[in-house]
């Protein structure tokens, strides 16, 4: 391919960076947002990912606990309890005559956060976790490496491919964060949707590789800055050259760093290291 045509390539795939980030709201027990103190409901964001067994929707095990996994412990009463998912991404119709797919509105999607029991989690996360006694009792673990889990979409579900993310874009499948290297994070702060909650569209914020490793947090890469609540579990994207490269999920900024840095899952780590996969509780 021509310099122009990576060019154009390059060009595209950022113009389409709004569409890869899908909304997420935990659900109370009763199927209604969790409100947030002050006012509001609690959103968080996430992406689609292809792979070889089908599509999955990666978002932050935060999310679906309700628990800082950097300081884990069973939240007090009153703190409500996650139990559902609403997920929320912009609707994919086939248009007729076979002329390719239309992208437009809202479709929503509810995931269910615990099987029938109401104790085992539907979610898949790494095996490797820290004991907890108290979390490990309620049927709990939290993960040693990743604040993230995924969830196996129904085959029902439309999905475009514009709205996919699939490692790199285009490109060869792993890349290692490089400090100074630019990053694009996408997701939703605040909840927020460029085109308002009948149309769900991300914003794009730029920020650049810190460190590549810090104490404390394997796997974890320290950003310039941090991005704004409702963003967590959003897709985080490396520039290299002319193509993007997906290298995990944003997390939300961490009180130890009074500073304003942020932090990024590296989850090429679990897709590269088999023992490192994401699996189902008791697997």
């Amino acid at each position: 391919m021509s310099t122009e045509g990576r060019a154009a390539n390059a060009w595209l795939h950022r113009q389409m960076l709004p569409l890869k980030a899908v909304q997420v709201l935990p659900l109370d027990e009763h199927g209604d947002p969790i409100r947030v103190a002050g006012g509001g409901d609690k959103t968080s964001s996430g992406f689609v990912r292809r792979e070889a067994s089908g599509l999955f929707l990666y978002v932050c095990w935060h999310t679906v606990t309700g628990i800082d996994r950097n300081e884990p412990r069973i939240p007090p009463a009153p703190v409500v309890r996650p139990r559902a998912l609403r997920v929320r991404l912009q609707n994919v119709e086939d248009m007729a005559g076979g002329g390719g797919q239309g992208i437009g509105g809202v479709r929503e999607i509810t995931l269910q956060l615990y099987q029938e029991d109401g104790v085992t989690p539907t979610w898949l996360q790494s095996q490797e976790h820290i004991p907890h006694p108290d979390l490990n009792n309620i049927g709990l673990r939290v993960p040693a490496l990743f604040d993230a889990v995924k969830f196996s979409l129904p085959p029902h579900v439309p999905v475009s491919d514009l709205q996919l993310v699939e490692g790199p874009l285009g490109e060869p499948e792993f890349a290692k964060a490089i400090i100074g290297s630019k990053l694009l994070i996408v997701g939703y702060p605040y909840g927020y949707s460029t085109y308002g909650e009948r149309q769900p569209a991300a914003i794009v914020l730029t920020r650049f590789v810190a460190a590549t490793e810090f104490q404390e947090k394997r796997h974890e890469i320290l950003l310039d800055g941090d991005g704004a609540p409702g963003m967590s579990g959003g897709p985080v994207f490396m520039e290299l050259s002319e193509r993007l490269t997906l290298i995990g999920n944003i997390r939300p900024s961490s009180a130890d760093f009074s500073i304003r840095l942020g932090t990024c899952c590296d989850l090429q780590v679990c897709w590269r290291v088999p023992q490192l996969a994401f699996r189902p509780y008791g697997a």
